[in-house]
Parts: structure tokens; C-alpha cells; sequence
């Protein structure tokens, strides 16, 4: 019930199966002989589904997503195909909730490795990029929910480069700079977080080597 293959939300309890079944598997009631449906072919699906519940006495169950769970409702009457015709779509409103996604852009590979896997472990979707010319391309094709960033890659400064760039390119994008760039060249960088914003265009740094339980708190929060 609800599988994303099927393109259908709803499905009826077979009395005579004993079981659930989908709009394709209508044909395989033994009390009531459906025709096999195309699952494209919504309009008979509704139908079908309607004739179902009429004749076989079938509950209908319907699934839809709240606030990110999976809730189910179980119907024992449905009036006419009208009311059936708007539960479907009130489905198709209802979707699957999308996970967020995070670039995380370094140019070392073990830390991509671990911290990608440490994100993906905690429900994001993750894209990497080694360098700024590989961030950059991948820019091109996605806008992610939030960028995390290494200051000192192929330049000194190339996270501070690619910050201010990709905020005037996606001004509301937060971006996480990761750096140990104050231990490794002994300069200063403004301690409150309205200057870093204004001089780093970024909305949080972090220094490397970095506290994983702290990271993902920073990103909770600027993602919420």
C-alpha cells in the first residue's frame, strides 16, 4: 500500500483474499472479476476501485504523508466515485517528503568519506566535490538545501572565494565554512557572527578538526 512503483495511493482490503490489493491486481478476486488496468489509466482505476468497494463489501485504504510520517486511513464506505475521485487527488498533493540536500566540498578525500557517510547515516542526501572547479560544475546543475565548504583547497583562501560567489548566486543558500585556516597562517578573523557574515559571506565557521555532534546541530539549526 503506497509503493512509490505503483503511482497509487489507495488500495482495498479483498475480503475473499483476505489480503490487500492494488488496481492491478483486481483481476485475481475470485468473487469479482475486474479487467487488468494500465496503472496510467487513473480513470478506470477509480472506477474500478469504486465497483470493488460496491460489490465486495472491500474497504478502501489510503495513504498520505503528514509532516514527514506515513499515516493510513481505513474507509468502510465511500459514497459515490466523486469522493473516491478526491481522495486520489488529495494524494497526488501528498508526497513523499524530499530529503534535504547538502554539497560538501573538500579536498580531502577521507574527510569527504567519512563526513558524507556521517550526513547520509543521519537522512541527508549528499553531493560532493573535491575542488572548486568540480563545485562549480555541480552548482551548475543543483541548488542544494545547504553547502558545506573547506577554506584552503586548491588556494589559501578558496572557500572564502566560493562563499561570496555562490551568495550571490543563491543568497539564501547557508553555507558552513570548514577551516584551520587561523591555526595553519596565524591570521585573525572577526569573532561575532554578523562580521564573519560580512566579510566571509557565510553564515557559520567552523574549525577543523571538526566536533561531528557540532556540526550536525549547526546544520539542524540553519536548516530549520
Amino acid at each position: 500500500m503506497g509503493e512509490k512503483s505503483q503511482g497509487s495511493k489507495l488500495k482495498v482490503y479483498c475480503p475473499e483474499l483476505m489480503r490487500m490489493i492494488g488496481p492491478g491486481e483486481f483481476s485475481w478476486c475470485p468473487y469479482y472479476q475486474a479487467e487488468q488496468l494500465l496503472m496510467e489509466d487513473e480513470e478506470g482505476i477509480l472506477k474500478q476501485i469504486f465497483r470493488c468497494h460496491v460489490k465486495c463489501g472491500c474497504s478502501v485504504h489510503y495513504q498520505y504523508y503528514e509532516e514527514g510520517e506515513l499515516k493510513t486511513k481505513v474507509i468502510d464506505v465511500i459514497e459515490n466515485e466523486g469522493r473516491l475521485r478526491k481522495l486520489i487527488q488529495a494524494g497526488k498533493k501528498e508526497t513523499v517528503p524530499t530529503k534535504k540536500m547538502i554539497l560538501l566540498v573538500d579536498d580531502d578525500e577521507d574527510f569527504l568519506f567519512i563526513h558524507s557517510s556521517l550526513l547520509s547515516n543521519h537522512g541527508y542526501e549528499v553531493i560532493t566535490a573535491e575542488s572548486e572547479r568540480e563545485c562549480r560544475e555541480k552548482l551548475e546543475n543543483i541548488k542544494p538545501d545547504l553547502i558545506i565548504l573547506d577554506v584552503m583547497m586548491e588556494h589559501l583562501d578558496s572557500g572564502f572565494d566560493l562563499s561570496k560567489e555562490i551568495k550571490g548566486k543563491f543568497p539564501k543558500v547557508p553555507i558552513i565554512l570548514l577551516t584551520s585556516f587561523v591555526e595553519e597562517t596565524g591570521l585573525s578573523i572577526p569573532s561575532s557572527d554578523q562580521a564573519k557574515k560580512k566579510l566571509l559571506k557565510a553564515d557559520i565557521l567552523i574549525n577543523k578538526p571538526v566536533n561531528q555532534e557540532n556540526l550536525l546541530k549547526t546544520i539542524k539549526e540553519l536548516l530549520s
